[in-house]
């Protein structure tokens, strides 16, 4: 059995670092309060209102702080529905603190609190467009109202088959040539494989999208594998830790052809333990010599990595699967 890194504990006892751990969307509610309980700057409690998976405890203390903390909270993502409700409401009263735009575009939403956001105010409509957590019927009610970009619909939200099917046909007054929103999804980061590979075919295609955003399968990257993309790929969140190792092989190659930053690796897909420890020892032992290894791009991005809390089963799978297993206590050339 593969042993789970405490990676919050090792970056928490880095004190330069507690403001970006503060920034990582996936702390636990005790993880939150360790930060919360540790005198945090304003900057740090702005990143916990922001990212943070609030308790509504932890909710009502942040409220209680300057009023940049407060609109803070309503760029969260992961608000609760009564924490919606809260926002909502004070606007309704007439506070201004809090910017619905910032509400309509983040968290998952009722679909009575759709409706209000919808009569709120006027503009609401982009903001809406540009949430990745709108249910396929709030989807269906934005395709179908005057005005609304649909380009946003095709680029953000978690599509069911038939309205990809809708939004790939496209409409006659679509500013694309093909009528269809070709482009756009490419930039969806919950497309299928199957879909991926429809797009990958398709002549309107943004491939640095393709690269950036979805899940691709092994197939699919070596596609996309190219010095004019790898750059994007480090960027992808869904890499797998071979694809990850991929990457860091090309970079160590110091391959000029290849433009892959290493805070981005570091900072966008979920790391193995191997891994993060490597990434943990460039932050220790590199001269300062590279920006893309400086201390703080490096330390900043491990601290913000959303594997921050790795589910153990799947830490023992990569474990099994990761190519470079061995990287910790090898001396790289830099």
């Amino acid at each position: 059995m593969v042993d789970k890194l405490d990676r919050f504990e090792i970056l928490f006892a880095i004190p330069e670092v507690r403001g970006y751990l503060a920034m990582n969307s996936n702390l636990t509610s005790e993880q939150v309060q360790r930060i919360l309980d540790d005198s945090p700057t304003e900057e740090t409690l702005r990143g916990l209102a922001q990212y943070g998976k609030l308790t509504d405890e932890q909710f009502e203390e942040l409220k209680l702080f300057h009023s940049s903390v407060r609109r803070s909270l309503a760029r969260n993502p992961h608000l609760t529905s009564e924490q919606i409700d809260f926002i909502i409401e004070a606007r309704e009263k007439g506070s201004d603190e809090y910017d619905m735009g910032d509400v309509a575009r983040r968290p998952k939403l009722t679909d009575e609190q759709f409706n209000k956001l919808a009569n709120l105010e006027s503009g609401i409509y982009y903001y809406l467009s540009l949430n990745p957590n709108l249910t396929h019927g709030q989807i269906n009610t934005l395709y179908e109202i005057e005005g609304v970009d649909r380009d946003y619909l095709a680029q953000n939200a978690k599509l069911s088959e038939a309205q990809f099917e809708q939004l790939w046909e496209g409409d006659e007054d679509s500013e694309q040539g093909d009528n269809g929103h070709h482009h756009y999804l490419s930039d969806n980061p919950h497309l299928t494989e199957d879909q991926i590979d429809r797009l990958m075919e398709h002549e309107n295609v943004d491939e640095e999208g393709l690269a950036v955003f979805p899940k691709l399968s092994d197939e699919q990257f070596d596609k996309l594998f190219r010095p004019t993309l790898t750059g994007y790929l480090a960027r992808n969140p869904n890499l797998t830790p071979d694809q990850i190792d991929r990457l860091y092989s090309t970079y160590q190659e110091n391959n000029q052809n290849h433009d892959i930053r290493l805070s981005n690796l570091i900072g966008h897909p979920a790391l193995t333990d191997s891994q993060f420890e490597e990434f943990l020892s460039i932050w220790k032992t590199n001269d300062g010599t590279d920006p893309s290894k400086a201390p703080k791009e490096v330390i900043a991005n491990l601290a913000m990595n959303p594997s921050i809390n790795p589910d153990p089963k799947e830490v023992k799978d990569w474990s099994a699967n990761t190519g470079l297993i061995n990287w910790v206590g090898t001396t790289w050339v830099w």
